[in-house]
This record gives structure tokens, C-alpha cells and sequence, in this order.
């Protein structure tokens, strides 16, 4: 009789059969994965906010993959030199510019540039936007204007800046990269109903947009 709670030797996985079947596992041909027949595209980024900690870990990310970014900072907190420090270690690979997403013609600027620069774009992501903590009685009308000005209407100015270029493309169905907004408004707390607010109807890329915003 077995003991309780012991596991016969026969029913237990060995190591090589273990290792055998997990080297057979494959990503299905519809991801279309890369190969010796399929080798990786180099793929053009925008990531605004590059200088926080999502969009640079973002463009590092994208970098480390030799993508090509534009890493873009706040025009009104960072310095040239700051984004240049932060990845140095990707010489040629991407373009520094500075830009306050609340302003549209700095938004158009950026887009212009990263055309003119790499001669096109493949994928833009926000990465902008903050919170000011407190419960939103607490937070005057500056604070609140400022993050719907940010989370909302700055991510309305980058979708108003680049669908047009998008939409002279053909390519696939769009990627959206809005699942910071999402999970933002979704997972809220007292301390954070302004962001929040400004994050839950952030605008998106709309279906059928032959792009990846």
C-alpha cells in the first residue's frame, strides 16, 4: 500500500521528458514569430514620456531589440542632456527631443521630426501622465485641470498629430498602447479619483486605423 501523501516514483516526470516537451513548444504561425525565413523587423518608436520610469523602461526595451526610438521628455522638466545620459548606450539608435503633450504644436513637432529623422513610424506610445495624490476635495482646480490636461487632452493631441500620417499607410490592424489608461481607471482608490477621472475616457485609437498607437 502506498503511503499517504507520497507520490509513486512512477507518476513522477522525469527531467529529460520534462525538457523534451517543453523544446516542442512553438508560438502558433498566426503570431507570425520570427525565423531563419521570418527575420525580426526593425520597428521606428515614439514613446512620449520617455523620461519616466515606464517609457524608459519602454524605449530600452525597444532599443535593447534594436528597434529605432524617438525618446521624447518634458519639455518643461528635462533637458536634452538628461535623455542622452539615460541612453547612451544605444548610440545612432535614437532621437532625443523634448515636448509638453498639453501643447499640440510641440506634439506635431515631434511626429514632423521622427518622419524627417528615420523616415517613418511604426509604433507611438504614451507613456505620459500623472497623478497628484489626495482625495480630489483636497486638490485645488490647478491639480485637476493639469492632470486632465496631461492624461486626457495630451493624449488627444498625440492621436490628432499621427493619425493622419497612419491613416496614408497600409499596414495592420492598430496596437493600442493604452493599457496604462485602462488599468488606471479601473484599479482607483480615493487618493487617485483625478487621475482617474482623466484616465477613464482617455482617447484611443480608433478600429480599423491602419496604424499601432
Amino acid at each position: 500500500m502506498e503511503d499517504e501523501g507520497k507520490i509513486p516514483p512512477s507518476r513522477i516526470p522525469s527531467y529529460k521528458t520534462t525538457m523534451t516537451s517543453a523544446s516542442k513548444l512553438q508560438l502558433p504561425s498566426s503570431c507570425n514569430p520570427p525565423s531563419p525565413q521570418n527575420p525580426p523587423q526593425e520597428l521606428v518608436w515614439v514613446i512620449f514620456g520617455a523620461t519616466g520610469h515606464i517609457g524608459r523602461s519602454v524605449a530600452k526595451a525597444a532599443l535593447s531589440h534594436n528597434d529605432l526610438v524617438t525618446t521624447v521628455g518634458r519639455s518643461h522638466e528635462d533637458k536634452l542632456t538628461s535623455i542622452q545620459d539615460s541612453f547612451r548606450a544605444y548610440p545612432d539608435c535614437y532621437l532625443p527631443l523634448l515636448c509638453d503633450v498639453r501643447v499640440r504644436s510641440t506634439v506635431d513637432d515631434v511626429i514632423q521630426q521622427s518622419i524627417n529623422h528615420w523616415g517613418r513610424i511604426d509604433i507611438i506610445a504614451n507613456c505620459t501622465g500623472y497623478s497628484v495624490i489626495g482625495a480630489c476635495e483636497d486638490q485645488d482646480d490647478y491639480d485637476i485641470r493639469n492632470q486632465f490636461e496631461t492624461n486626457f487632452f495630451g493624449a488627444l493631441n498625440i492621436l490628432h498629430a499621427s493619425l493622419p500620417y497612419f491613416r496614408t499607410l497600409k499596414k495592420d490592424q492598430p496596437e493600442a498602447n493604452n493599457n496604462y489608461h485602462r488599468a488606471a481607471a479601473t484599479s482607483s482608490s480615493a487618493a487617485h479619483a483625478a487621475l482617474s477621472a482623466s484616465r477613464a475616457w482617455a482617447p484611443t485609437a480608433p478600429p480599423n486605423t491602419p496604424s499601432k498607437v
